[in-house]
Protein backbone atom coordinates (compact mmCIF):
# COMPACT_ATOMS: atom_id res chain seq x y z
CA UNK A 1 0.00 0.00 0.00
CA UNK A 2 1.43 3.36 -1.05
CA UNK A 3 0.10 6.48 0.69
CA UNK A 4 1.00 10.04 -0.23
CA UNK A 5 0.81 12.50 2.67
CA UNK A 6 0.29 16.21 1.92
CA UNK A 7 1.19 18.28 4.98
CA UNK A 8 2.67 21.62 5.91
CA UNK A 9 5.67 20.24 7.82
CA UNK A 10 6.79 17.55 10.26
CA UNK A 11 7.66 19.91 13.09
CA UNK A 12 6.99 17.93 16.28
CA UNK A 13 6.68 21.16 18.25
CA UNK A 14 3.52 22.08 16.33
CA UNK A 15 0.14 20.33 16.61
CA UNK A 16 -0.41 19.04 13.10
CA UNK A 17 3.34 18.61 12.52
CA UNK A 18 3.57 16.24 15.47
CA UNK A 19 0.45 14.38 14.42
CA UNK A 20 1.70 13.97 10.84
CA UNK A 21 5.19 12.96 11.99
CA UNK A 22 3.89 10.32 14.39
CA UNK A 23 1.26 8.96 11.99
CA UNK A 24 3.67 8.67 9.07
CA UNK A 25 6.29 6.89 11.16
CA UNK A 26 3.70 4.53 12.64
CA UNK A 27 2.36 3.76 9.15
CA UNK A 28 5.88 2.96 7.95
CA UNK A 29 6.38 0.61 10.88
CA UNK A 30 3.22 -1.25 9.81
CA UNK A 31 4.56 -1.73 6.27
CA UNK A 32 3.00 1.27 4.50
CA UNK A 33 5.11 2.83 1.75
CA UNK A 34 4.74 6.50 2.74
CA UNK A 35 5.49 9.32 0.27
CA UNK A 36 5.56 12.71 1.99
CA UNK A 37 5.11 16.02 0.17
CA UNK A 38 5.70 19.09 2.33
CA UNK A 39 4.99 22.79 1.89
CA UNK A 40 7.84 24.01 4.09
CA UNK A 41 11.06 23.36 2.16
CA UNK A 42 9.21 20.96 -0.15
CA UNK A 43 7.44 20.69 -3.51
CA UNK A 44 4.25 22.19 -2.04
CA UNK A 45 6.04 25.46 -1.45
CA UNK A 46 5.33 26.08 -5.15
CA UNK A 47 2.29 23.84 -5.63
CA UNK A 48 1.40 24.81 -9.19
CA UNK A 49 4.92 25.30 -10.50
CA UNK A 50 5.64 21.73 -9.34
CA UNK A 51 2.24 20.46 -10.51
CA UNK A 52 3.50 17.74 -12.83
CA UNK A 53 6.22 16.54 -10.43
CA UNK A 54 3.68 16.17 -7.64
CA UNK A 55 1.10 14.59 -9.92
CA UNK A 56 3.67 12.00 -11.02
CA UNK A 57 4.31 11.05 -7.38
CA UNK A 58 0.59 10.84 -6.69
CA UNK A 59 -0.07 8.73 -9.80
CA UNK A 60 1.96 5.91 -8.24
CA UNK A 61 0.14 6.05 -4.89
CA UNK A 62 -3.00 4.24 -3.80
CA UNK A 63 -4.28 6.85 -1.31
CA UNK A 64 -3.70 10.57 -0.76
CA UNK A 65 -3.97 11.76 2.85
CA UNK A 66 -4.24 15.54 3.21
CA UNK A 67 -4.02 17.37 6.53
CA UNK A 68 -6.74 20.03 6.61
CA UNK A 69 -8.84 21.00 3.63
CA UNK A 70 -6.96 24.22 2.93
CA UNK A 71 -4.76 24.13 1.07
CA UNK A 72 -3.82 20.45 1.16
CA UNK A 73 -7.25 18.86 0.70
CA UNK A 74 -7.90 21.19 -2.21
CA UNK A 75 -4.49 20.49 -3.76
CA UNK A 76 -4.98 16.74 -3.34
CA UNK A 77 -8.30 17.01 -5.22
CA UNK A 78 -6.70 19.04 -8.02
CA UNK A 79 -3.67 16.79 -8.41
CA UNK A 80 -5.89 13.68 -8.43
CA UNK A 81 -8.26 14.82 -11.19
CA UNK A 82 -8.47 12.03 -13.71
CA UNK A 83 -6.26 9.66 -11.70
CA UNK A 84 -9.09 8.12 -9.73
CA UNK A 85 -7.10 8.19 -6.50
CA UNK A 86 -8.78 7.82 -3.12
CA UNK A 87 -8.51 10.94 -0.95
CA UNK A 88 -8.64 11.28 2.83
CA UNK A 89 -8.94 14.74 4.36
CA UNK A 90 -8.20 15.03 8.07
CA UNK A 91 -9.74 18.15 9.62
CA UNK A 92 -7.19 19.18 12.23
CA UNK A 93 -8.07 22.73 13.15
CA UNK A 94 -8.38 26.28 11.85
CA UNK A 95 -7.68 25.50 8.20
CA UNK A 96 -10.46 22.93 8.10
CA UNK A 97 -13.10 25.56 8.96
CA UNK A 98 -11.87 29.12 8.41
CA UNK A 99 -11.88 28.76 4.57
CA UNK A 100 -15.61 27.98 4.73
CA UNK A 101 -16.21 31.58 5.82
CA UNK A 102 -14.50 33.05 2.76
CA UNK A 103 -16.72 33.23 -0.34
CA UNK A 104 -14.12 32.03 -2.84
CA UNK A 105 -12.34 29.55 -0.58
CA UNK A 106 -15.68 28.12 0.53
CA UNK A 107 -16.44 27.07 -3.05
CA UNK A 108 -13.06 25.35 -3.44
CA UNK A 109 -13.10 23.79 0.03
CA UNK A 110 -16.65 22.48 -0.32
CA UNK A 111 -15.72 20.94 -3.67
CA UNK A 112 -12.69 19.31 -2.02
CA UNK A 113 -14.65 17.95 0.93
CA UNK A 114 -17.27 16.46 -1.40
CA UNK A 115 -14.61 14.81 -3.57
CA UNK A 116 -12.94 13.16 -0.58
CA UNK A 117 -13.56 9.45 -0.05
CA UNK A 118 -13.08 9.80 3.70
CA UNK A 119 -13.19 12.81 6.01
CA UNK A 120 -11.91 12.55 9.55
CA UNK A 121 -12.05 15.22 12.23
CA UNK A 122 -9.77 15.43 15.22
CA UNK A 123 -12.60 16.37 17.59
CA UNK A 124 -16.37 16.46 17.88
CA UNK A 125 -16.26 20.26 17.86
CA UNK A 126 -14.30 20.34 14.58
CA UNK A 127 -16.75 17.95 12.92
CA UNK A 128 -19.74 19.94 14.21
CA UNK A 129 -18.36 23.24 12.90
CA UNK A 130 -17.80 21.81 9.42
CA UNK A 131 -21.27 20.28 9.33
CA UNK A 132 -22.81 23.64 10.22
CA UNK A 133 -21.68 24.80 6.77
CA UNK A 134 -21.94 21.48 4.88
CA UNK A 135 -24.60 19.50 6.78
CA UNK A 136 -24.66 16.40 4.59
CA UNK A 137 -20.97 15.50 4.93
CA UNK A 138 -20.13 12.18 6.54
CA UNK A 139 -17.32 12.85 9.03
CA UNK A 140 -15.66 10.30 11.31
CA UNK A 141 -14.21 11.69 14.53
CA UNK A 142 -10.74 10.21 15.07
CA UNK A 143 -9.28 12.04 18.02
CA UNK A 144 -5.58 12.28 18.60
CA UNK A 145 -3.81 10.05 21.09
CA UNK A 146 -0.92 10.35 23.52
CA UNK A 147 2.25 8.26 23.70
CA UNK A 148 1.43 7.16 27.23
CA UNK A 149 4.71 5.38 27.92
CA UNK A 150 6.74 8.38 26.84
CA UNK A 151 4.82 11.04 28.74
CA UNK A 152 4.13 9.05 31.91
CA UNK A 153 7.62 7.73 32.53
CA UNK A 154 9.62 8.90 35.53
CA UNK A 155 12.08 11.66 34.91
CA UNK A 156 14.70 13.44 36.97
CA UNK A 157 13.58 16.76 38.38
CA UNK A 158 15.51 19.69 37.00
CA UNK A 159 16.80 22.05 39.68
CA UNK A 160 15.30 25.07 37.91
CA UNK A 161 11.90 23.38 37.91
CA UNK A 162 12.14 22.70 41.63
CA UNK A 163 12.79 26.40 42.15
CA UNK A 164 9.63 27.29 40.23
CA UNK A 165 7.26 25.32 42.46
CA UNK A 166 4.41 25.73 43.18
CA UNK A 167 3.05 26.55 39.71
CA UNK A 168 0.22 25.92 37.29
CA UNK A 169 1.17 25.05 33.72
CA UNK A 170 0.07 25.97 30.20
CA UNK A 171 1.61 24.58 27.01
CA UNK A 172 1.10 25.85 23.46
CA UNK A 173 2.21 28.54 21.06
CA UNK A 174 1.59 32.05 22.36
CA UNK A 175 -1.21 33.16 20.05
CA UNK A 176 -4.64 34.64 20.64
CA UNK A 177 -6.70 31.50 19.99
CA UNK A 178 -4.90 29.82 22.90
CA UNK A 179 -6.70 32.24 25.22
CA UNK A 180 -3.74 33.14 27.45
CA UNK A 181 -5.16 36.62 28.03
CA UNK A 182 -8.12 34.97 29.78
CA UNK A 183 -6.12 32.44 31.79
CA UNK A 184 -3.61 35.10 32.94
CA UNK A 185 -6.48 37.34 34.05
CA UNK A 186 -8.05 34.40 35.90
CA UNK A 187 -4.71 33.62 37.51
CA UNK A 188 -4.54 37.24 38.72
CA UNK A 189 -7.84 36.75 40.57
CA UNK A 190 -6.53 33.89 42.74
CA UNK A 191 -3.01 35.16 43.51
CA UNK A 192 -4.08 36.76 46.82
CA UNK A 193 -5.23 33.38 48.12
CA UNK A 194 -2.19 31.55 46.66
CA UNK A 195 0.62 34.16 46.90
CA UNK A 196 3.44 31.66 46.21
CA UNK A 197 1.83 30.26 43.06
CA UNK A 198 3.34 30.92 39.62
CA UNK A 199 1.98 30.43 36.11
CA UNK A 200 4.42 28.79 33.67
CA UNK A 201 3.62 29.07 29.95
CA UNK A 202 5.64 26.87 27.57
CA UNK A 203 5.46 27.92 23.91
CA UNK A 204 6.96 29.93 21.10
CA UNK A 205 6.33 33.70 21.23
CA UNK A 206 6.38 34.35 17.48
CA UNK A 207 3.26 36.56 17.55
CA UNK A 208 4.92 39.65 19.00
CA UNK A 209 1.78 41.79 19.00
CA UNK A 210 -0.11 39.27 21.06
CA UNK A 211 2.91 38.63 23.31
CA UNK A 212 3.14 42.36 24.02
CA UNK A 213 -0.59 42.38 24.82
CA UNK A 214 0.01 39.64 27.39
CA UNK A 215 2.91 41.55 28.91
CA UNK A 216 0.63 44.58 29.31
CA UNK A 217 -1.91 42.43 31.17
CA UNK A 218 0.85 41.01 33.35
CA UNK A 219 2.10 44.49 34.25
CA UNK A 220 -1.41 45.79 34.94
CA UNK A 221 -2.08 42.88 37.30
CA UNK A 222 1.35 43.09 39.02
CA UNK A 223 2.27 39.57 37.89
CA UNK A 224 5.71 40.34 36.49
CA UNK A 225 7.53 37.70 38.57
CA UNK A 226 4.63 35.25 38.66
CA UNK A 227 3.96 34.59 34.96
CA UNK A 228 6.99 33.00 33.30
CA UNK A 229 7.35 32.16 29.61
CA UNK A 230 9.58 29.29 28.51
CA UNK A 231 10.44 28.20 24.96
CA UNK A 232 12.68 25.62 23.34
CA UNK A 233 11.87 23.12 26.10
CA UNK A 234 12.85 19.48 25.48
CA UNK A 235 10.27 16.71 25.85
CA UNK A 236 12.16 15.38 28.88
CA UNK A 237 12.04 18.76 30.59
CA UNK A 238 8.40 19.22 29.59
CA UNK A 239 7.56 15.89 31.20
CA UNK A 240 9.20 17.10 34.41
CA UNK A 241 7.18 20.33 34.20
CA UNK A 242 3.96 18.33 33.87
CA UNK A 243 4.83 16.08 36.80
CA UNK A 244 5.58 18.93 39.18
CA UNK A 245 2.69 21.24 38.28
CA UNK A 246 -0.42 21.71 40.39
CA UNK A 247 -2.76 21.68 37.41
CA UNK A 248 -2.79 22.23 33.65
CA UNK A 249 -4.68 25.14 32.10
CA UNK A 250 -5.28 26.08 28.49
CA UNK A 251 -8.50 27.97 27.83
CA UNK A 252 -8.64 28.54 24.06
CA UNK A 253 -11.14 30.79 22.37
CA UNK A 254 -12.30 31.16 18.80
CA UNK A 255 -10.81 34.19 17.08
CA UNK A 256 -11.74 34.94 13.45
CA UNK A 257 -12.66 31.25 13.02
CA UNK A 258 -9.28 30.21 14.38
CA UNK A 259 -9.71 27.70 17.17
CA UNK A 260 -8.12 24.81 19.06
CA UNK A 261 -8.90 21.70 17.03
CA UNK A 262 -8.02 19.20 19.72
CA UNK A 263 -5.25 19.92 22.21
CA UNK A 264 -2.85 16.98 22.55
CA UNK A 265 -1.30 18.79 25.52
CA UNK A 266 -4.39 17.93 27.60
CA UNK A 267 -3.61 14.22 27.13
CA UNK A 268 0.09 14.75 27.81
CA UNK A 269 -0.88 16.41 31.08
CA UNK A 270 -3.33 13.60 31.83
CA UNK A 271 -0.62 10.96 31.31
CA UNK A 272 1.20 12.65 34.20
CA UNK A 273 -1.90 12.65 36.41
CA UNK A 274 -2.36 16.39 35.99
CA UNK A 275 -5.97 17.73 36.08
CA UNK A 276 -6.80 20.05 33.17
CA UNK A 277 -8.92 23.14 32.68
CA UNK A 278 -10.06 23.78 29.10
CA UNK A 279 -12.74 25.72 27.20
CA UNK A 280 -16.08 24.62 25.89
CA UNK A 281 -16.79 25.04 22.17
CA UNK A 282 -13.30 23.87 21.26
CA UNK A 283 -11.40 20.64 20.75
CA UNK A 284 -10.89 20.52 24.51
CA UNK A 285 -14.42 19.06 24.73
CA UNK A 286 -12.97 15.87 23.21
CA UNK A 287 -9.49 15.97 24.75
CA UNK A 288 -10.82 16.42 28.33
CA UNK A 289 -13.37 14.09 29.86
CA UNK A 290 -15.29 16.59 31.94
CA UNK A 291 -15.44 15.75 35.61
CA UNK A 292 -13.06 12.82 35.12
CA UNK A 293 -9.75 14.15 33.73
CA UNK A 294 -10.49 17.84 34.16
CA UNK A 295 -13.09 20.56 33.87
CA UNK A 296 -14.42 22.83 31.13
CA UNK A 297 -15.26 26.52 31.40
CA UNK A 298 -17.06 28.89 29.05
CA UNK A 299 -14.83 30.77 26.63
CA UNK A 300 -13.75 34.17 27.89
CA UNK A 301 -15.30 33.71 31.33
CA UNK A 302 -12.42 34.85 33.52
CA UNK A 303 -14.29 34.59 36.82
CA UNK A 304 -15.49 31.04 36.13
CA UNK A 305 -11.95 30.04 35.17
CA UNK A 306 -10.53 31.55 38.36
CA UNK A 307 -13.12 29.69 40.42
CA UNK A 308 -12.13 26.37 38.83
CA UNK A 309 -8.42 27.01 39.46
CA UNK A 310 -9.26 27.79 43.08
CA UNK A 311 -11.50 24.73 43.48
CA UNK A 312 -8.85 22.29 42.20
CA UNK A 313 -6.07 23.85 44.31
CA UNK A 314 -8.12 24.00 47.51
CA UNK A 315 -10.14 20.76 47.33
CA UNK A 316 -7.60 17.94 47.58
CA UNK A 317 -10.25 15.21 47.25
CA UNK A 318 -11.48 16.77 44.01
CA UNK A 319 -7.93 17.23 42.76
CA UNK A 320 -6.98 13.62 43.56
CA UNK A 321 -10.11 12.34 41.88
CA UNK A 322 -9.25 14.26 38.70
CA UNK A 323 -5.63 13.11 38.89
CA UNK A 324 -6.60 9.43 39.00
CA UNK A 325 -9.22 9.93 36.30
CA UNK A 326 -6.70 11.76 34.12
CA UNK A 327 -4.29 8.83 34.09
CA UNK A 328 -7.08 6.41 33.21
CA UNK A 329 -8.32 8.76 30.47
CA UNK A 330 -4.83 8.97 28.97
CA UNK A 331 -4.56 5.16 28.99
CA UNK A 332 -7.82 5.00 27.04
CA UNK A 333 -6.60 7.51 24.44
CA UNK A 334 -3.17 6.31 23.43
CA UNK A 335 -1.52 7.18 20.15
CA UNK A 336 -1.30 3.47 19.34
CA UNK A 337 -5.10 3.22 19.38
CA UNK A 338 -5.45 6.34 17.25
CA UNK A 339 -2.95 4.99 14.70
CA UNK A 340 -4.80 1.67 14.54
CA UNK A 341 -7.98 3.50 13.58
CA UNK A 342 -6.21 5.39 10.78
CA UNK A 343 -4.56 2.21 9.51
CA UNK A 344 -7.94 0.50 9.52
CA UNK A 345 -9.31 3.26 7.29
CA UNK A 346 -6.31 2.94 4.95
CA UNK A 347 -6.83 -0.81 4.74
CA UNK A 348 -10.56 -0.54 4.08
CA UNK A 349 -10.02 1.98 1.30
CA UNK A 350 -7.11 -0.01 -0.15
CA UNK A 351 -9.16 -3.22 -0.22
CA UNK A 352 -11.86 -1.41 -2.16
CA UNK A 353 -9.18 -0.43 -4.68
CA UNK A 354 -7.53 -3.80 -4.72
CA UNK A 355 -9.60 -5.91 -7.10
CA UNK A 356 -9.20 -4.79 -10.70
CA UNK A 357 -10.16 -7.07 -13.56
CA UNK A 358 -8.79 -6.56 -17.06
CA UNK A 359 -10.34 -8.39 -19.99
CA UNK A 360 -9.96 -7.93 -23.73
CA UNK A 361 -11.99 -9.07 -26.74
CA UNK A 362 -11.26 -9.05 -30.46
CA UNK A 363 -13.74 -9.43 -33.29
CA UNK A 364 -13.90 -11.01 -36.74
CA UNK A 365 -11.07 -13.61 -36.61
CA UNK A 366 -8.70 -11.82 -38.97
CA UNK A 367 -5.34 -13.48 -39.65
CA UNK A 368 -3.71 -10.56 -37.80
CA UNK A 369 -5.21 -12.02 -34.62
CA UNK A 370 -2.08 -14.19 -34.47
CA UNK A 371 0.03 -11.05 -34.03
CA UNK A 372 -2.47 -9.71 -31.52
CA UNK A 373 -2.49 -12.95 -29.49
CA UNK A 374 1.32 -12.89 -29.35
CA UNK A 375 1.22 -9.32 -28.04
CA UNK A 376 -1.26 -10.29 -25.33
CA UNK A 377 0.94 -13.27 -24.39
CA UNK A 378 3.96 -10.99 -24.05
CA UNK A 379 2.28 -9.10 -21.22
CA UNK A 380 0.24 -11.91 -19.69
CA UNK A 381 -3.10 -10.48 -20.81
CA UNK A 382 -6.04 -12.74 -21.66
CA UNK A 383 -8.30 -12.26 -24.65
CA UNK A 384 -11.53 -13.58 -26.10
CA UNK A 385 -11.38 -13.87 -29.89
CA UNK A 386 -14.79 -13.77 -31.59
CA UNK A 387 -14.53 -15.57 -34.93
CA UNK A 388 -16.55 -14.86 -38.08
CA UNK A 389 -16.03 -17.88 -40.31
CA UNK A 390 -17.08 -16.73 -43.80
CA UNK A 391 -14.77 -13.74 -44.36
CA UNK A 392 -11.62 -13.01 -46.30
CA UNK A 393 -8.28 -13.16 -44.51
CA UNK A 394 -9.74 -15.15 -41.63
CA UNK A 395 -7.69 -17.40 -39.44
CA UNK A 396 -7.28 -20.99 -40.57
CA UNK A 397 -8.69 -23.73 -38.40
CA UNK A 398 -5.20 -24.62 -37.14
CA UNK A 399 -4.55 -20.96 -36.26
CA UNK A 400 -7.84 -20.80 -34.32
CA UNK A 401 -6.80 -23.94 -32.43
CA UNK A 402 -3.40 -22.37 -31.65
CA UNK A 403 -4.97 -19.22 -30.23
CA UNK A 404 -7.46 -21.29 -28.21
CA UNK A 405 -4.58 -22.89 -26.28
CA UNK A 406 -4.05 -19.67 -24.31
CA UNK A 407 -7.14 -17.58 -24.99
CA UNK A 408 -10.88 -17.98 -25.29
CA UNK A 409 -12.66 -18.47 -28.58
CA UNK A 410 -16.15 -17.01 -29.04
CA UNK A 411 -18.69 -17.10 -31.87
CA UNK A 412 -19.43 -14.08 -34.06
CA UNK A 413 -21.83 -15.69 -36.63
CA UNK A 414 -20.88 -17.29 -39.92
CA UNK A 415 -21.05 -14.19 -42.13
CA UNK A 416 -21.19 -11.10 -39.84
CA UNK A 417 -24.78 -10.28 -40.81
CA UNK A 418 -26.83 -7.89 -38.69
CA UNK A 419 -29.10 -10.27 -36.80
CA UNK A 420 -32.00 -7.84 -36.39
CA UNK A 421 -32.18 -7.24 -40.15
CA UNK A 422 -32.39 -10.81 -41.41
CA UNK A 423 -35.17 -13.41 -41.04
CA UNK A 424 -35.26 -15.23 -37.72
CA UNK A 425 -34.51 -18.59 -39.40
CA UNK A 426 -31.36 -17.15 -40.99
CA UNK A 427 -30.31 -15.55 -37.69
CA UNK A 428 -30.74 -18.90 -35.91
CA UNK A 429 -28.58 -20.54 -38.57
CA UNK A 430 -25.83 -17.89 -38.29
CA UNK A 431 -25.67 -18.38 -34.51
CA UNK A 432 -25.87 -22.17 -34.29
CA UNK A 433 -23.58 -23.05 -37.21
CA UNK A 434 -20.78 -20.77 -35.96
CA UNK A 435 -20.97 -22.29 -32.47
CA UNK A 436 -21.03 -25.87 -33.74
CA UNK A 437 -18.13 -25.33 -36.15
CA UNK A 438 -15.87 -23.71 -33.55
CA UNK A 439 -16.64 -26.39 -30.95
CA UNK A 440 -15.82 -29.08 -33.48
CA UNK A 441 -12.38 -27.72 -34.42
CA UNK A 442 -11.29 -26.62 -30.94
CA UNK A 443 -12.80 -29.49 -28.98
CA UNK A 444 -13.97 -26.94 -26.40
CA UNK A 445 -17.33 -25.53 -25.37
CA UNK A 446 -17.98 -22.14 -26.94
CA UNK A 447 -19.53 -20.10 -24.11
CA UNK A 448 -19.40 -16.55 -25.49
CA UNK A 449 -21.02 -14.79 -28.43
CA UNK A 450 -20.50 -11.27 -29.83
CA UNK A 451 -23.32 -9.52 -31.69
CA UNK A 452 -22.08 -8.38 -35.13
CA UNK A 453 -21.73 -4.57 -35.08
CA UNK A 454 -23.33 -4.65 -31.64
CA UNK A 455 -26.73 -5.12 -33.25
CA UNK A 456 -29.28 -7.02 -31.17
CA UNK A 457 -32.75 -6.98 -29.62
CA UNK A 458 -34.61 -9.15 -27.13
CA UNK A 459 -35.41 -11.75 -29.80
CA UNK A 460 -31.74 -12.10 -30.73
CA UNK A 461 -30.78 -12.33 -27.04
CA UNK A 462 -33.28 -15.18 -26.57
CA UNK A 463 -31.89 -16.98 -29.62
CA UNK A 464 -28.35 -16.79 -28.26
CA UNK A 465 -29.51 -18.03 -24.84
CA UNK A 466 -31.45 -20.94 -26.36
CA UNK A 467 -28.39 -22.30 -28.14
CA UNK A 468 -26.32 -22.87 -25.04
CA UNK A 469 -24.21 -19.73 -24.80
CA UNK A 470 -23.38 -18.42 -21.31
CA UNK A 471 -23.11 -14.79 -22.33
CA UNK A 472 -22.80 -12.30 -25.16
CA UNK A 473 -20.77 -9.14 -25.63
CA UNK A 474 -22.13 -5.88 -26.99
CA UNK A 475 -20.27 -2.83 -28.32
CA UNK A 476 -21.56 -0.55 -25.57
CA UNK A 477 -18.52 1.26 -24.18
CA UNK A 478 -17.49 3.49 -21.26
CA UNK A 479 -18.39 0.87 -18.67
CA UNK A 480 -16.28 -0.25 -15.72
CA UNK A 481 -18.81 -2.69 -14.30
CA UNK A 482 -19.31 -6.41 -14.33
CA UNK A 483 -22.28 -7.21 -16.60
CA UNK A 484 -25.64 -7.16 -14.81
CA UNK A 485 -27.02 -9.23 -17.67
CA UNK A 486 -24.48 -11.72 -19.02
CA UNK A 487 -26.05 -11.45 -22.48
CA UNK A 488 -25.49 -7.68 -22.60
CA UNK A 489 -21.84 -7.47 -21.61
CA UNK A 490 -20.56 -3.89 -22.02
CA UNK A 491 -17.01 -2.82 -22.76
CA UNK A 492 -14.81 0.05 -21.62
CA UNK A 493 -12.93 1.25 -24.70
CA UNK A 494 -12.66 0.47 -28.39
CA UNK A 495 -9.16 0.45 -29.90
CA UNK A 496 -9.83 3.12 -32.47
CA UNK A 497 -8.25 6.42 -33.56
CA UNK A 498 -8.91 9.24 -31.13
CA UNK A 499 -9.65 12.02 -31.15
CA UNK A 500 -9.97 12.38 -34.96
CA UNK A 501 -10.92 9.68 -37.48
CA UNK A 502 -8.34 9.92 -40.25
CA UNK A 503 -10.25 8.08 -43.00
CA UNK A 504 -13.50 10.01 -42.63
CA UNK A 505 -15.37 11.16 -45.69
CA UNK A 506 -16.92 14.17 -44.00
CA UNK A 507 -16.15 16.68 -41.27
CA UNK A 508 -18.91 15.18 -39.12
CA UNK A 509 -17.46 11.69 -39.39
CA UNK A 510 -13.95 13.06 -38.84
CA UNK A 511 -15.02 14.57 -35.53
CA UNK A 512 -17.23 11.65 -34.44
CA UNK A 513 -14.73 10.13 -31.92
CA UNK A 514 -14.27 13.55 -30.32
CA UNK A 515 -18.01 14.12 -29.96
CA UNK A 516 -18.47 10.61 -28.59
CA UNK A 517 -15.72 10.70 -25.97
CA UNK A 518 -15.34 14.30 -24.83
CA UNK A 519 -18.62 14.51 -22.84
CA UNK A 520 -17.68 11.29 -21.05
CA UNK A 521 -14.17 12.47 -20.29
CA UNK A 522 -15.78 15.47 -18.59
CA UNK A 523 -18.49 13.42 -16.88
CA UNK A 524 -16.05 10.95 -15.36
CA UNK A 525 -13.48 13.64 -14.53
CA UNK A 526 -10.65 12.01 -16.43
CA UNK A 527 -7.45 13.97 -16.77
CA UNK A 528 -7.59 16.64 -19.49
CA UNK A 529 -4.81 15.03 -21.55
CA UNK A 530 -7.22 12.13 -22.22
CA UNK A 531 -8.59 14.11 -25.15
CA UNK A 532 -5.23 14.15 -26.95
CA UNK A 533 -4.84 10.51 -27.97
CA UNK A 534 -6.30 7.02 -27.66
CA UNK A 535 -3.32 5.96 -25.55
CA UNK A 536 -3.88 8.79 -23.06
CA UNK A 537 -7.58 7.97 -22.88
CA UNK A 538 -6.92 4.26 -22.33
CA UNK A 539 -4.45 4.92 -19.52
CA UNK A 540 -6.82 7.39 -17.82
CA UNK A 541 -9.71 4.93 -18.04
CA UNK A 542 -7.57 2.12 -16.65
CA UNK A 543 -6.36 4.31 -13.78
CA UNK A 544 -9.96 5.03 -12.87
CA UNK A 545 -10.77 1.31 -12.91
CA UNK A 546 -7.66 0.60 -10.82
CA UNK A 547 -8.59 3.20 -8.23
CA UNK A 548 -12.23 2.10 -8.02
CA UNK A 549 -11.60 -1.64 -8.08
CA UNK A 550 -13.53 -2.16 -11.31
CA UNK A 551 -13.45 -3.89 -14.71
CA UNK A 552 -11.45 -2.52 -17.64
CA UNK A 553 -12.47 -4.07 -20.96
CA UNK A 554 -10.62 -3.22 -24.18
CA UNK A 555 -12.07 -4.48 -27.45
CA UNK A 556 -11.41 -4.00 -31.13
CA UNK A 557 -10.24 -5.60 -34.39
CA UNK A 558 -6.71 -6.58 -35.31
CA UNK A 559 -7.24 -5.43 -38.87
CA UNK A 560 -8.31 -2.01 -37.57
CA UNK A 561 -5.20 -1.77 -35.37
CA UNK A 562 -3.12 -2.47 -38.47
CA UNK A 563 -5.06 -0.03 -40.63
CA UNK A 564 -4.63 2.86 -38.19
CA UNK A 565 -1.09 1.92 -37.12
CA UNK A 566 -2.04 1.51 -33.45
CA UNK A 567 0.14 -1.46 -32.48
CA UNK A 568 2.60 0.66 -30.49
CA UNK A 569 -0.23 2.49 -28.72
CA UNK A 570 -1.84 -0.79 -27.71
CA UNK A 571 1.45 -2.30 -26.58
CA UNK A 572 2.22 0.74 -24.46
CA UNK A 573 -1.14 0.41 -22.68
CA UNK A 574 -0.77 -3.35 -22.16
CA UNK A 575 2.72 -2.88 -20.76
CA UNK A 576 1.50 -0.21 -18.32
CA UNK A 577 -1.34 -2.43 -17.14
CA UNK A 578 0.89 -5.49 -16.73
CA UNK A 579 3.18 -3.64 -14.29
CA UNK A 580 0.38 -2.70 -11.89
CA UNK A 581 0.02 -4.88 -8.80
CA UNK A 582 -3.24 -6.65 -8.01
CA UNK A 583 -4.59 -6.83 -11.58
CA UNK A 584 -6.52 -9.99 -12.48
CA UNK A 585 -6.48 -10.88 -16.19
CA UNK A 586 -9.56 -12.79 -17.35
CA UNK A 587 -11.36 -13.76 -20.52
CA UNK A 588 -14.89 -12.53 -21.19
CA UNK A 589 -16.29 -15.92 -20.22
CA UNK A 590 -14.48 -15.83 -16.87
CA UNK A 591 -16.12 -12.62 -15.68
CA UNK A 592 -19.77 -13.49 -16.24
Amino acid sequence: MIICFLVNDLNIKAGWGRMAFDLINAAKERGVDARVILREEGLLKRPFFNFFKIRKIISNCDIIHAFDVWPFGFLASVYAVGLGKKIIISAIGTYSIAPLYNFFLKILSTWSYRRADEITAISDYTAKEIKQIIPDLNIDVLSNGVDFEKWSKKTDIFSEIFELKPYILGVGGVKQRKGYHNSISAFAEITLRFPELKYIIVGQTNDKNYFNKLKDIINECNLKDKVIFLSGVSDEKLTALYKNAELFILTPEEHNHQFEGFGLVYLEAAANGLPSIGSRKSGAETAIKEGISGVLVNQGNVHETASMIEKILSDMNFKNKLSIGAIDWARQNTWQKAVSRYLQIYEEIFKKNKKIIVTTSWDDGDVLDLKLAALLDKYGVKGTFYITLNRQNRLTDDEIIAISSKHEIGAHTMSHLLLTEIPAEEAEKQITESKNYLEKITGKQIKMFAYPAGDYNISVVNMVKSHGFSGARTTEDWSWNLPENSFEMPTSLHVYPHFFRPDAGSTRAWLKPLFHNLPKIIRYRLRPTSILSWQNLALAMFDRAYAEGAVFHIWGHSWEIEKYKMWKDLESVLKYISYRKGVEFKTNGEII
